[in-house]
């Protein structure tokens, strides 16, 4: 194996998705870059992607097919990480798809600069594949360049980057045997990417679009019920707690996340009201609110991004209905389309 080529293992978790995955399989499959091996790791899925994707590898000797047991999204990551041979990750969704040049340009970085991340831009698209005009997290994205850890852990937390696990490429290293995604907990990238993050070395920002984000109505992030609520309340807890105790000095800007993520909870949780149990999402918005409070007490209202201070303090005054209106107003403006891509 050329040494100027290292291997990358793209890990492709499936779950009834069988609409979509021929896109998400064939941009890979048409990566520039090719010494790679694709995992598909079909997660028990219920419709035609366990066909779909022994097709595939028929097709494409690079690819590896793994048919497991439902564990959900975190378990079939997990399973893929630990089955990788190559020297470098990436994860994608597989309802989703990517710019052919995505690896290549990545790789290249890596190896020029000794990255041990490449972070890069997405852009978000309607269901049928139309690219969302408003791509605001690209919008917000770094100069390129190579940041040090706290660096890239100080603008995730400013909101300038995300957490998403499909928008980087890291060394497997990075992983080592510790870090996976935890399992049975929606919202799993921000209970893993930050420790993925101060653990590299040289992170590199590369502000450009390389992925293509499947707005779906019934995706995970887009499906409002008491659970995704709860479980971005578990890691924010984790979060601040490895703050506290590793990166005091980042302190008050992972708490400005902190109160924003607590303040979308409030939200969701408003907007699911109806599926909690009986008396449970009082129960709920009142730890919720406390924890906010708490942590605004400790930041100081007036350290609070603009932003974040107005929906928290809305939320605190019980204004939650009007919070959750202009957040859905905001939304809908944002979901302007152009034409779809060739995917």
């Amino acid at each position: 194996m050329d040494i100027e080529k290292p291997l990358v293992s793209v890990i492709v978790p499936i779950y009834g998705v069988e609409k979509y995955l021929d896109d998400c399989i064939s941009s890979l499959i048409h990566q520039t870059y090719t010494n790679l091996e694709i995992l598909l790791i079909d997660d028990g899925s219920p419709d035609g992607c366990p066909t779909i994707c022994d097709m595939w590898a028929e097709r494409d000797k690079r690819i590896r097919v793994f048919h497991k047991h439902n564990g959900g999204l975190s378990d079939a990551r997990n399973y893929g990480i630990d089955r990788a041979h190559g020297k470098y990750i990436y994860c994608i969704d597989s309802d989703d798809w990517v710019d052919t040049s995505l690896v290549e340009k990545c790789i290249n970085i890596c190896i020029r600069d000794n990255a041990d991340v490449v972070i890069f831009g997405n852009s978000t698209a309607t269901e049928d594949g139309k690219i969302i005009k408003n791509g605001t997290d690209a919008d917000k994205l770094p100069p390129q360049g190579i940041y040090s850890p706290n660096d890239i852990l100080k603008l995730l937390w400013e909101d300038k980057l995300q957490s998403h696990a499909w928008s980087f490429i890291t060394k497997k290293s990075i992983y080592s045997t510790d870090i996976r995604y935890p399992v049975n907990y929606l919202m799993e990238d921000i209970g893993t990417t930050y420790l993925l993050w101060a653990r590299a070395k040289n992170i590199c920002v590369l502000p450009e679009i390389f992925y293509y984000y499947r707005n779906r109505g019934n995706s995970i992030v887009n499906t409002r019920n008491p659970k995704i609520c709860y479980d971005t309340l578990h890691h924010i807890r984790n979060v601040d707690k490895y703050v506290e105790k590793n990166l005091p000095q980042l302190q008050k800007y992972e708490l400005d996340w902190s109160v924003r993520y607590l303040s979308s909870c409030l939200i969701w949780a408003y907007e699911a009201k109806t599926k909690f149990p009986l008396n449970e999402y009082h129960e709920f918005v009142s730890l919720d609110r406390q924890l906010l409070r708490a942590r605004i007490n400790r930041i100081g209202i007036t350290h609070l991004s603009p932003t974040t201070r107005i929906k928290a303090v809305g939320l605190l005054l019980h204004l939650t209905p009007a919070v959750v209106l202009v957040s859905q107003m905001k939304d809908s403006l944002s979901k302007q389309t152009i034409a779809p891509t060739s995917n």
